[in-house]
């Protein structure tokens, strides 16, 4: 039995995403690289994710690592990821602020990878009618230890490399 079908987002819903934005914070609207654009928009599509939350992942990392865009790329591939989850039955819960700090974070570091971004994701969407909780086939339970990844080295820290209570 085949499962949901995944709506995926084409390349006017990235470019109207993109304007939308960019005529909100200012900036240069031009896409830089049509080619890694439409790379960013299929790689979810590839059958090689093993869920949503992988999908958005991989969506999110090629569109801020790739650049299609000449500005705004950070903030496209954030909104984009949150429309990609809205449109399958899934919202990100995280907070505004702490989201932004860590991207960044992520970012600056040079450590904008898929493998930091899916327990991420995974620990802040939840299905659209759940109030809260994780996205996953089989949900593991939550600890300290394993809620983010322990930063390189003492001096990078990050907002989510902190113990949750």
């Amino acid at each position: 039995m085949a499962g949901p079908v995944t709506d995926y987002l084409t390349t006017a819903d990235l470019i109207g995403i993109h304007k939308q934005l960019i005529a909100t914070f200012g900036g240069d609207a031009a896409t830089r690289d049509r080619g890694a654009l439409k790379a960013a928009l299929f790689r979810p599509q590839t059958g090689e994710y093993a869920d949503i939350i992988e999908e958005a992942a991989a969506l999110m990392e090629s569109l801020t690592v790739h650049r299609p865009f000449a500005e705004g790329n950070m903030r496209t591939a954030f909104a984009a990821t949150d429309v990609f989850l809205r449109m399958n039955g899934h919202r990100f819960d995280g907070d505004p602020e702490t989201t932004a700090t860590y991207l960044v974070y992520l970012k600056r570091a040079g450590d904008f990878r898929f493998e930091k971004l899916v327990p991420w994701l995974r620990e802040l969407t939840c299905p659209s009618t759940a109030p809260t909780g994780p996205v996953s086939a089989s949900p593991a339970p939550k600890s300290p230890a394993s809620a983010k990844p322990a930063p390189s080295s003492p001096a990078s820290k990050s907002p989510y490399d902190k113990p949750r209570l």
